[in-house]
């Protein structure tokens, strides 16, 4: 499954990719 983030909140992205790859997504 991937997720494409939208949101410009650049903190917001990272702590989501981080948090959504260690739940084993693949993050675009």
């Amino acid at each position: 499954m991937k997720l494409l983030l939208l949101e410009d909140d650049t903190d917001y992205r990272e702590t989501m990719q981080e948090y959504l790859q260690s739940l084993g997504y693949e993050v675009t």
